[in-house]
């Protein structure tokens, strides 16, 4: 055999396993080694094509098909590899009219062509459409750990949390090479979704994916309260997630000092930190910088892992602690009701398309004689053009978190959707609206109109998925019984 074509079949095999132990950086690594000795073998190309789609990659994706030879241009590889890239690049017609011209030759490529189906349906938000494709796969996979779990990803979103629940549990009874990890948090998250409090927080751990994270992570996890209470100044508590879950979970902090009547360490971003300077004079507040040896502790803890730790159960009534910033003279106009929105929040959140609201539907609002603030730091050119409209808002999104928490105080009203402005407005005690998506976050469970959080908030949540239609025919009654 020639040397070179036996190198590849090396590193080809050598790529196999690593890709059955979905080890895709490796296997990644070996194919392209194997790709290069031997640039015309349609298992290599294909195994690649496999790995950027898993990996969402359209970069990588698109600089392999540029090189697959012209004589293999219309295989099933290429092809497919260009439907999934065109959706990468939310390019969904083109991808769609790709994917009607594709035969599949085994179970394996339907389901891949299937897979792309169901999400160009998602993208089309025709979610009955896309549940029965996943019910489709399920049906010809045989017992396919990942086509389970996938499917179980999908009905976590449209908020089919009981049968999402099925699935996760049907993909963990499988033992398949998926990261269980993975698997357990996804289930803890629908767990605490249903308020299975004790049952989702037994496996609650969140996912870590930066260096940031992972510095804590070298210390020994506190799981006992105990220790806590024993020797306080050996635990640091850190504030994990976004902003608004930083704000949520504080109240633990608190809840843990008054009833224990200890000081704790608790560690925020800046921009947090700011906030917290006077929530408790029994917290040692840090930033992130101002805590260099991690050595002088002996446990550390996500802030949002505590109620596990204080073996907290009651989220019927959780305690709730308003913050309180320091009086600053009001510089906002009174002659008509002071109002903030912030209507769409950071675009690279996953969900950010469902819980997010398009600008169009405050026309009606915008047009009544109110002062309104924008809250938001994003918004989109669009959003930017039609905002031109209105000689009625202000933009406040260059400030700080602090100074918009100052400005939030003053207000009348927040009306936003669940972004951490909500957050801020909940924990300063200002009323506000929550336009809430049907598939929202845990943490406001299947809650539609009170919540578990913040006494000043109200919900108004969507009755199905992607409907915002009704949230603001409900918003308009609401304005007009309170500024009639």
């Amino acid at each position: 055999m020639d040397p070179k074509i036996q190198k590849s079949k090396e590193f080809f095999l050598s790529g196999i396993k690593y890709l059955q132990n979905e080890d895709f950086e490796n296997a990644e690594k070996d194919f392209l080694e194997s790709f290069n000795l031997t640039p015309d073998r349609l298992s290599i190309i294909n195994n690649l094509i496999q790995i950027y789609i898993h990996n969402e990659d359209a970069i990588k994706l698109e600089n392999l098909i540029k090189k697959i030879d012209k004589t293999h241009i219309d295989t099933f590889e290429a092809q497919s590899g260009y439907a999934y890239l065109y959706f990468f690049k939310k390019k969904y017609e083109e991808s769609s009219n790709i994917l009607k011209k594709i035969k599949s030759r085994n179970i394996d490529e339907e389901k891949l062509l299937l897979s792309l189906e169901a999400k160009l349906f998602e993208e089309k938000k025709e979610f009955d459409n896309a549940k029965l494709i996943y019910e489709k796969i399920i049906n010809i996979s045989e017992n396919n750990a990942k086509s389970f779990y996938n499917y179980g990803l999908f009905l976590m979103k449209i908020n089919k949390t009981d049968e999402a629940l099925i699935m996760l549990n049907k993909t963990l009874e499988m033992k398949s090479k998926i990261k269980v990890n993975e698997i357990l948090w996804n289930k803890s998250l629908c767990e605490l979704k249903l308020k299975n409090i004790d049952k989702g927080y037994k496996i609650y751990k969140p996912l870590s994916r930066t260096e940031y994270e992972k510095k804590f992570l070298k210390l020994k996890e506190l799981t006992r309260i105990e220790d806590l209470i024993d020797n306080p100044k050996k635990v640091l508590i850190w504030g994990d997630q976004g902003y608004g879950d930083m704000i949520i979970f504080s109240r633990f902090v608190k809840y843990i000092s008054k009833k224990y009547k200890i000081k704790i360490n608790l560690l925020f971003p800046k921009k947090i930190k700011e906030l917290f300077i006077n929530f408790d004079e029994n917290i040692n507040l840090f930033e992130n910088d101002e805590v260099q040896d991690l050595d002088i502790y002996d446990f550390q803890i996500r802030l949002s892992c505590l109620p596990r730790v204080i073996n907290y159960k009651d989220f019927n009534d959780i305690e709730f602690y308003e913050l309180n910033l320091k009086p600053i003279s009001s510089n906002l106009q009174k002659k008509t009701p002071n109002i903030g929105l912030a209507w769409s929040g950071r675009s690279t959140f996953s969900n950010d398309n469902f819980r997010s609201v398009p600008l169009a539907y405050f026309d009606k609002l915008l047009k009544k004689n109110f002062q309104f603030y924008k809250l938001q730091q994003e918004a989109s050119e669009n959003d930017i053009e039609i905002l031109k409209k209105y000689s009625n808002i202000t933009d406040l999104g260059s400030k700080s978190f602090f100074e918009l928490a100052n400005i939030i105080k003053q207000l009348d009203l927040v009306i936003t959707c669940d972004t951490a402005i909500i957050h801020l407005a909940g924990t300063l005690n200002v009323k506000s609206y929550l336009l809430l998506n049907y598939n929202s976050h845990w943490i406001w469970f299947d809650d539609s109109k009170s919540n578990a959080w913040y006494p000043s908030v109200e919900i108004i949540k969507q009755i199905k998925m992607s409907d915002w239609s009704t949230v603001f025919h409900k918003l308009e009654k609401n304005i007009a019984q309170l500024y009639s």
